[in-house]
């Protein structure tokens, strides 16, 4: 017996994302997008794009005016400058939706801050497919006009809140705030971690990074917390931003080494307050790295790191201290997740783990290795000049 393939319907209502190519959102959306019921009411497409002027060639073989509903994220005065001519004359028939930039030209007219439309930010920044399928039926009932029974509904869907701060593991699944494996305070997490794998008298390794619900990165941290654990350590990865207000508490006297997976300087725009916090934490802080220009394939093949994310991912955070800079991870081209190193992660985790035991002996117990270096004999010679150097150092 045969069946026909089901006929998507003509006429439906077209919805297009504007973004940079290279957005972690990219794939999430298409994903999303492929829900029977939103399949069979939005055509939703994408247009990532590299720089204003990839953006302005791709303009050129779409007609804008097609669209119900056209959602710009993160344009850049370039690439706004490019937006302005096709946009503004479609502002009196078209829904222009603007996130995460300073329109200066005006190209928008939905204000998302208004009560109708501010679910608009919740659905993007918490993220995730499921996010995105609300974002997308709420799109297509509030700006183009659908019936919310055509997507097998009684009522729009509200945001899935996802806590961006706390501590996260990856075993944690089904456990935390709504299952997701976060956990909004110490004690709900040690509560969890003393009855699943918390080894007494294990050296603790912390980890930093900006957010405990970014998916993108979850192949890279899931990776480094299950390989420190199968080296002996205990670890607790926690959010570390300016905006969380906790962000200084969830480690502070708990750890006995440091991972920061955080780039640029810890505490922007007040940089003693992060050196202050690393001072108080008293324990070596180590920097891992995820290459946000380069595939993994692309670091193999290269001399290092692409030199775009030498002064962000090193030169800043050596400033506050930092060392051991050990790329761990690398962008896939395909899902926009960073991919694991797993060779990497094994030779970081060693690296933190003894640091972690190093923090944990007393001062009469560590030993120091003073290395100098030598260049040739002569008046070169690190020696000359009657200087007693080794005797001196």
């Amino acid at each position: 017996m045969s069946y026909e393939e089901p006929k998507i319907p003509e006429n439906r209502a077209k919805i297009v994302f504007i973004l940079d190519r290279d957005s972690k959102q990219i794939p999430l959306i298409k994903n999303a997008s492929m829900d029977l019921y939103i399949e069979k009411n939005i055509n939703v497409s994408v247009l990532g794009y590299s720089d204003h002027n990839d953006l302005n060639e791709s303009l050129k073989g779409m007609d804008l005016g097609e669209y119900s509903v056209i959602f710009l994220y993160m344009i850049g005065y370039p690439a706004q400058d490019v937006l302005k001519d096709y946009l503004l004359p479609l502002k009196d028939r078209v829904k222009i939706v603007g996130l995460a930039f300073t329109d200066v030209h005006n190209i928008t007219n939905v204000n998302i801050s208004s009560p109708e439309y501010r679910n608009i930010s919740d659905y993007w920044n918490y993220g995730g497919i499921e996010n995105y399928k609300r974002l997308m039926i709420f799109l297509g009932v509030k700006l183009c006009g659908i019936d919310i029974s055509s997507f097998g509904l009684s009522e729009i869907p509200p945001p899935v809140e996802i806590p961006p701060y706390g501590i996260y593991h990856p075993r944690a699944k089904g456990y935390g705030y709504a299952g997701m494996g976060i956990f909004l305070s110490n004690d709900d997490y040690m509560a969890w971690y003393v009855q699943t794998g918390w080894k007494k008298d294990a050296p603790v390794v912390g980890i930093h990074y900006y957010y405990v619900n970014d998916p993108s990165t979850y192949p890279v941290i899931d990776a480094l917390i299950l390989k420190l654990e199968e080296l002996g350590a205990n670890v607790i990865f926690s959010s570390f931003t300016s905006k969380d207000p906790r962000s200084t508490e969830w480690l502070t006297g708990k750890t006995d080494a440091l991972i920061t997976l955080t780039s640029f300087r810890l505490w922007s725009h007040r940089e003693e307050k992060g050196i202050e916090y690393l001072q108080n934490l008293n324990v070596t802080p180590i920097k891992a790295i995820m290459e946000y220009y380069y595939n993994v394939s692309e670091w193999k093949n290269a001399s290092g790191l692409n030199p775009s994310s030498i002064a962000w991912q090193i030169a800043l955070p050596e400033l506050d201290g930092l060392t051991e800079f050990i790329i761990v991870g690398a962008k896939n081209e395909t899902t926009k997740d960073y991919e694991p190193i797993d060779y990497q992660i094994e030779w970081l985790a060693k690296r933190a783990i003894k640091w972690a035991e190093l923090h944990r002996k007393q001062n009469s117990e560590k030993k120091i290795a003073i290395i100098y270096y030598n260049h040739g004999g002569g008046k070169d010679n690190i020696g000359a000049s009657y200087l007693d150097v080794p005797a001196s150092l």
